[in-house]
């Protein structure tokens, strides 16, 4: 018989073997080369059974196959808490203040002198203080001393310093484990008081903990508060030595598994997260649904494989005694199935929900009603809301009546989509429904109201409704970030200035405390870049190192362009296609649509091919294979391929791809097409931004067409009193006016235009009817109609630059005077903060 169907090696060597040896992606075997459910290095299987069977076969221990002890709370259908108010995760893994008070009984019980005792209750006095310098070293002089330390004596340390942890504040529809603290750091406002706690005791406790892993690692209690430490840190080694120290406990908790879990799943190892959770299931043991619905929320939050998403929960439901997944769990795949699924194999899993008895649970209902919303209308931007949606919504929150927590989520859930893809009409009538049911709007939901605002650049809308906020809920820090991303986003030519005075602001006012100056500086930070239209954004990190973890990842921005064979940019592209991005895929997860794109724009048309099959293989949008598609043609044009395009995909385009498609045909001096494109572009889906270049392409083509009767209507209907001007469309104004003036000149220079060419009308009838009764003089009558067309023209754009530059210059005194206003009512807001009647 071989080594490999010895029945202990499938649970055993895992644990063992292959989760103290995870590699890196680059060491692993190619992205399909799947033998073994849990190997990361297929080729060495055989060698390393063998081993491992020679060295451990004889002493593999026992408890690894004891019962699985699950912890969650049964309650209702779900076992979990409703409400989006949760208590500390972390009392999951510590022990409680009685539970404290027993063990330093028992440390004191087992104390034989005073010495010893006068030790102990200098640690536990450190403790209660905080004196982690001073602990630290008292802890090392008892070491030194007796020469060991107590598990009961760590263990009591960490409750103590954990017990006046401040509680976590959540969002609904929140995951049961909070988020870990080092992927909170760059992060303003919601749980700042949790967090902040986190990050002046856990690294603290973390360094403490692994000072004397070599001598506690046995202890049960010591492993699950260490596990936690290490998903705070984001210690991936010690998690792993820890993984098998844990698993030879008789019992498990089943939320400290779902710390081990998303560990590896926060650092996007979802292959080597979904290996270990099937081998977990491979001891045939009981745990709580609490693990799967934790797993599958961190594989879709990290841009989870969909086939993983799917292996993880079938692998559950296919496993002998595992419970029912939580309607919540099956609702989060059901989504994934409407994002990525085939027709058919959305059909399939609706139907094998009905297994569960979920087919008319309300997250199944939700989840149905958010996709048929946003999947109406596949390529547009904004959805149009029906009234027989709101008549759903009505439906479902009836079916809630009494259960006001789970109502709450559900409206959340609604008004997700409606900030996502609709518009302010559509959210206020969302929002009159849930003032109906009785509902009132918390934090969570003007957050969401608030970034809506954000991403439609709506700043003085913005600033209106968070001064009305003010009014009523306590000032929290998140909306500094909104208040500066909505001011980037709506006027980026003055982006800078505003962050000046923004961090003057910051520095000087006193309604801050100080020690929080320099992180929110942080926060707020500018990147300039090449364009007209944007020059300034929001900094933000393209490549996360956790994903792009090899040295070998440069951001393309950083690097040169060079004609020569040794380009750093073309050798950045080149190591993306050939290893990169099959690291990323290696890893389980999809890379980023962003870095998917920017790296497509500068490769080759063999490269381009390897990114096409990426794309087929994460299951790309339609919406953004379009988009890919416009950046080959782009790239390459040629009038068949620009016409093969436009007749396949001209019904199939949103605002934003409408208005780059009519710009390259514009360039290729295809203006009937260009036209067309312009003229289709709902204007649902434009931005004030998106309305501006839309106007600057479509006098520009109708001034090389000769359409210039159309340029003065479109002027005439510009909407210049409803929009946020920027200084690039008056520039670009300038630009058309300069170009009808040189082709006026240009006509008027022409031998017999209109005044000479009719000189000799003897019979006094009208130019037209001349020209019409006279051949000869047709081209004559066109042509003087062509330059008082141009007059017409030249006539209202400049018109047109007259009334922008005073809007703009009125704009410029509204924004100062804006930002005034603004700091002066966020200085009183902050400081009424001990109003008892804010929430």
């Amino acid at each position: 018989m071989s080594f490999r169907h010895f029945p202990m090696v499938k649970t055993c060597k895992a644990f063992y073997f292959n989760i103290t040896h995870l590699k890196s992606p680059s060491r692993r075997p190619a992205f399909k080369s799947v033998v073994h459910p849990f190997s990361t290095n297929v080729q060495l299987l055989d060698a390393s059974y063998s081993n491992w069977l020679l060295k451990t076969s004889k002493s593999i221990p026992s408890k690894i196959f004891r019962p699985v002890k699950y912890t969650a709370k049964e309650g209702g259908s779900t076992g979990k808490n409703s409400h989006h108010a949760f208590k500390n995760m972390t009392a999951l893994c510590l022990q409680t203040k009685n539970d404290s008070a027993f063990g330093m009984q028992g440390v004191f019980e087992e104390s034989d002198s005073t010495d010893r005792n006068e030790h102990f209750r200098d640690i536990l006095e450190l403790a209660f203080s905080k004196q982690f310098s001073a602990l630290r070293d008292k802890i090392k002089e008892m070491n030194d001393t007796y020469g060991t330390i107590e598990p009961d004596l760590m263990n009591t340390v960490f409750s103590i310093v954990t017990s006046d942890m401040p509680s976590r504040e959540t969002l609904p529809n929140d995951d049961l484990l909070e988020e870990p603290m080092y992927m909170h750091k760059n992060k303003i406002g919601l749980n700042s008081e949790y967090y902040k706690f986190l990050q002046h005791s856990v690294p603290q406790l973390h360094s403490l903990h692994r000072s004397y892993e070599h001598i506690l690692s046995n202890n049960k209690q010591f492993q699950e508060n260490y596990i936690w430490l290490c998903y705070h840190q984001n210690d991936v080694d010690s998690l792993q030595r820890l993984v098998y120290m844990y698993l030879k406990n008789s019992e498990y908790n089943s939320k400290i598994l779902g710390y081990i879990l998303s560990c590896f799943a926060l650092n996007f190892e979802v292959e080597f997260a979904k290996n270990v959770f099937q081998n977990l299931l491979a001891l045939n043991k009981e745990m709580s649904p609490l693990v799967l619905d934790v797993l599958t929320s961190n594989f879709i939050k990290m841009g989870s494989l969909f086939e993983n998403t799917v292996n993880i929960f079938y692998s559950w439901v296919n496993t002998p005694n595992t419970r029912k997944p939580y309607p919540e769990t099956v609702a989060r795949l059901l989504g994934e199935y409407y994002r990525y699924g085939r027709p058919d194999e959305i059909s399939s899993f609706l139907a094998y929900i009905d297994t569960f008895g979920y087919s008319h649970h309300h997250r199944i209902d939700t989840v149905g009603l958010k996709y048929k919303i946003i999947n109406r209308h596949l390529y547009s931007l904004k959805k149009r809301i029906t009234k027989g949606d709101f008549q759903e919504i009505r439906d479902i929150s009836n079916a809630l009546e009494g259960r006001k927590n789970e109502k709450i989520s559900f409206y959340y859930s609604m008004m997700e989509v409606f900030c996502k893809y609709s518009n302010v009409r559509d959210i206020e009538f969302l929002v009159r429904f849930m003032k109906e049911d009785g509902i009132t709007l918390d934090k969570s939901f003007h957050y969401l109201i608030s970034m809506h605002l954000v991403y439609n650049a709506k700043f003085f809308q913005l600033i209106h409704y968070i001064d009305t906020l003010s009014k009523e809920i306590k000032f929290d820090k998140v909306f500094l970030s909104y208040i500066y991303e909505g001011f980037v986003s709506t006027f980026p030519h003055h982006a800078s200035l505003f962050a000046s005075e923004f961090s003057k602001w910051i520095m000087s006012t006193s309604s801050l405390p100080d020690d929080n100056k320099d992180s929110l500086l942080s926060y707020f930070q500018l990147k300039k870049q090449k364009s007209q239209y944007i020059p300034y954004t929001m900094k933000k990190d393209i490549l996360d190192t956790r994903k792009y973890d090899s040295l070998d990842w440069k951001e393309l921005n950083s690097l040169k362009e060079e004609n020569s064979a040794d380009c750093p940019l073309l050798d950045q592209v080149t190591f993306r296609v050939t290893r990169g991005f099959k690291d990323v895929l290696r890893k389980g997860v999809k890379p980023d649509i962003k870095v998917l794109e920017e790296t497509f724009r500068k490769s080759n048309k063999g490269q381009r091919q390897s990114i096409w099959e990426i794309l087929r293989l994460i299951r790309a949008s339609k919406q953004i294979t379009i988009k890919f598609k416009i950046i080959e043609i782009q790239s390459h044009p040629s009038v068949s391929s620009l016409m093969s395009f436009f007749e396949a995909e001209k019904s199939n385009l949103n605002a934003n791809n409408r208005i780059t498609a009519a710009r390259i045909f514009f360039n290729n001096r295809l203006f009937a097409q260009a036209e067309q494109l312009l003229e289709n572009i709902d204007p649902e889906e434009m931005n004030d931004r998106a309305r501006m270049i839309q106007l600057n392409l479509s006098l520009r083509n109708y001034l090389d067409s000769i359409k210039l009767s159309n340029m003065v209507h479109t002027v005439k209907h510009f909407p210049i009193n409803d929009i946020v001007l920027s200084p690039y469309i008056n520039t670009q104004c300038c630009y058309i006016e300069k170009n009808i003036k040189k082709k006026l000149a240009k006509e008027q220079n022409k031998k017999g235009w209109y005044p000479s060419s009719y000189a000799d009308n003897s019979n006094g009838s009208s130019p037209k009817a001349y020209a019409e009764n006279d051949t000869a003089h047709r081209s004559d009558f066109a042509h003087a109609s062509t330059v008082e067309g141009l007059k017409t023209a030249l006539h209202t754009v400049r018109g047109l630059i007259g009334d922008i530059q005073i809007r703009l210059s009125k704009d410029k005194l509204d924004i100062r005077n804006e930002i005034d206003n603004m700091f002066k009512f966020l200085d009183k807001w902050i400081t009424s903060g001990d109003d008892k009647r804010k929430i």
